[in-house]
């Protein structure tokens, strides 16, 4: 007889790095909407040029008149009347027509719909930095919450220790019943504050796991930081700083566009047509059936209330509006460049600070803990030394933290990768 054996594997959450998360940048829902925004602006081209080819049209008309056509004559005043065709009139055309010159406007169209299609190409780089960015910084956050989960953790075990001796101190007489109130309440204080960044730290995984795309339930340490030269970014050839380039070069379109309403449009169009009295266009009982035709026209518009003056004066200060955005976004990228260089610099210096802090903590913590067990302090003591000692391993993890997103920060912010 053949036994079943039931094996039960322990299910194990997979702790995503940074890398890996970066990895996923492509499976987010922002950048296929702007894959597919792309494929919108690369369709428009199309559009452009067509326009550039002519059009080529075909159509059949049927009129039944209620009385056949007549022309009436006076001739030494007598009224005549004379039919002039019959009540069935079938109208067959094929027209072909092309834009001869319209103010360069077809052209200025085409590298207009052209240059929306490399902004949104850039759109697209530039929606990966930040998506990248944000990534970053939920990254340092959930580190941050998660080393202070594991100091919270700490200090609840050496607060259970603690409640455990107290209360065989209070059964012995040693100790008064506040001191056990006293732990107790510090003891569902800790167990609260351990729920709530709990609470926070999901929150911030449900966020990550929108942003990527993914379910992300754990994230792995943070990575090593690299040594980069942080002083001259490249701001000039950032995605971001090449797409408002390219939305001045669609204002200096959209200004030829204006421009050219204060020229002449000219058309030409060539036709086969026919104008007979029988569906099948073979029959023509008063005129000559064949009425196909080449023809030229010229127009200009002589007033419009000057419509077309107010539109070019608003696509040059369209072009003025967009220039000054530039310059000061550029100044303010160059301003926020360097504030996050010295706050990096600054969160170095402090970082050792809080290393050696820690250091003491932890002494302070030992020596506490080794009087409280002789029962030389109170349980307020200890507490102050678990809680400066939670509070200075929180402490360390949230700069290693910030100084992780400062530095993606610079990396992406000064185009150094």
């Amino acid at each position: 007889m053949k036994k079943m054996i039931l094996l039960s594997i322990p299910f194990m959450l997979f702790a995503y790095s940074f890398q890996e998360l970066t990895s996923l940048v492509n499976n987010s829902l922002i950048i296929k909407q702007q894959r597919q925004y792309i494929k919108i602006q690369k369709a428009k081209i199309g559009i452009s040029k067509a326009k550039n080819y002519g059009s080529l049209d075909a159509s059949y008309n049927a009129t039944y008149f209620q009385d056949s056509p007549a022309i009436k004559i006076n001739i030494a005043g007598t009224k005549e009347i004379i039919q002039s065709g019959l009540k069935d009139n079938y109208i067959g055309a094929i027209t072909y027509s092309y834009p001869l010159f319209n103010g360069f406007a077809i052209n200025a169209n085409i590298n207009k719909a052209k240059l929306h299609f490399i902004k949104a190409k850039l759109k697209l780089k530039d929606d990966k930095r930040v998506l990248i960015l944000n990534i970053a910084k939920l990254y340092s956050l959930i580190y941050a919450k998660k080393e202070l989960i594991k100091a919270l953790q700490f200090s609840k075990i050496a607060l259970l220790n603690a409640k455990s001796q107290i209360k065989l101190s209070f059964i012995q007489g040693l100790v008064d019943m506040h001191e056990v109130d006293n732990i107790n309440a510090k003891y569902y204080e800790l167990i609260a504050k351990l729920q709530n960044i709990k609470t926070q730290k999901n929150n911030l995984l449900r966020t990550l796991s929108y942003l990527v795309n993914k379910q992300i339930l754990s994230i792995s340490t943070l990575p090593t930081l690299k040594k980069v030269n942080f002083l001259i970014p490249r701001i000039s050839s950032r995605a971001d700083v090449l797409v408002i380039q390219k939305e001045l070069a669609i204002d200096n379109q959209n200004i030829k566009i204006a421009k050219s309403r204060f020229y002449p449009t000219v058309e030409a169009q060539v036709a086969i047509k026919r104008v007979a009295n029988l569906v099948q266009l073979n029959k023509n009982y008063y005129q000559n059936k064949n009425q196909s035709y080449v023809a030229i026209e010229i127009k200009y518009n002589i007033f419009n209330g000057d419509a077309d003056k107010s539109t070019l004066e608003a696509k040059e200060l369209q072009k003025l509006s967009t220039t000054t955005f530039y310059d000061n976004y550029l100044k303010n990228i160059l301003k926020n460049y360097y504030n996050n260089v010295n706050n990096y610099k600054a969160l170095k210096i402090r970082l050792t600070a809080v290393q050696k802090a820690k250091i003491a903590s932890k002494s302070y913590f030992t020596y506490m803990q080794a009087r409280f067990k002789q029962g030389l302090i109170s349980s307020i003591d200890l507490n102050y030394a678990i809680s400066e000692l939670a509070k200075s391993n929180a402490e360390v993890a949230q700069i290693k933290a910030d100084l992780f997103f400062l530095h993606e920060t610079l990396l992406l912010n000064g185009n150094f990768i």
